[in-house]
């Protein structure tokens, strides 16, 4: 069965302020969580209603950090009986506490997700809908599973119904997603995600003078080289 053109995942404003303060804790780590959404279909559209949130805790991953999320084989097994066992759609969700208003998925997220997704479709009925989320602090990237071609796929958007109203658009900012295929931005996505393109395009101006690259003065010379500044030393 194609997915809907146009694919929304909607949460309630008590359920997304919740998993907001989840998935953004004090020490900055990553955090993850999995929705679950009835979906309500039109001749071109799925909305994924979430009806529930399941959040993960620190003794459910084997690495967590700032950067990257392992979740336990034993978590791992749970999450798949109890989907199974579910009449609903899944939607795993994890942070990305680095990013503000622009977020998006590590090639990691996406390389680590496709077996997993083909595996849920080989074992799911066809009403089964699979989603993934990213937020950043205020952003949000999304991507659904296509079983006609066993692709992912961007989701059109991300509503909260609140108040005030809230809506993360995604589609519309696949432009921008795409220029970052470049070996540059590839390489600067996550200060970009941060600082912004603004921001990054003040790094990359930036001239830094370093009098001396022995022992702190190297390890300053090479940040600023991965940050794309121009470093001068004397």
């Amino acid at each position: 069965m194609k997915t809907a053109h146009h694919v929304e995942v909607v949460f309630t404003g008590e359920q997304y302020e919740w998993l907001h303060a989840h998935l953004f804790q004090p020490n900055d780590d990553e955090q993850a969580a999995y929705a679950f959404a009835a979906p309500a279909k039109g001749p071109d559209r799925l909305k994924l209603l979430v009806h529930h949130i399941l959040p993960l805790e620190r003794t459910d991953f084997d690495i967590q950090n700032g950067g990257y999320l392992q979740v336990s084989a034993e978590t791992a097994r749970n999450l798949v009986s109890y989907t199974l066992d579910s009449p609903f759609s899944l939607i795993e969700i994890h942070s990305h506490p680095f990013a503000r208003e622009r977020v998006g998925f590590s090639g990691i997220d996406t390389a680590e997700a496709k077996p997993r997704f083909d595996w849920f479709a080989q074992h799911t009925p066809a009403t089964f809908h699979h989603v993934m989320l990213v937020f950043g602090t205020d952003s949000a990237d999304g991507m659904i599973y296509d079983r006609t071609d066993k692709s992912m796929r961007q989701i059109g958007g991300v509503t909260i119904l609140g108040h005030p109203f809230k809506r993360f658009a995604i589609g519309e900012h696949r432009g921008a997603r795409d220029r970052r295929r470049d070996p540059y931005s590839a390489r600067m996505i996550r200060q970009t995600q941060a600082f912004g393109d603004d921001g990054q395009t003040l790094i990359a101006g930036a001239r830094v003078g370093i009098v001396g690259l022995g022992g702190m003065g190297s390890a300053v010379a090479q940040l600023g080289s991965r940050c794309s500044a121009c470093v001068i030393s004397c």
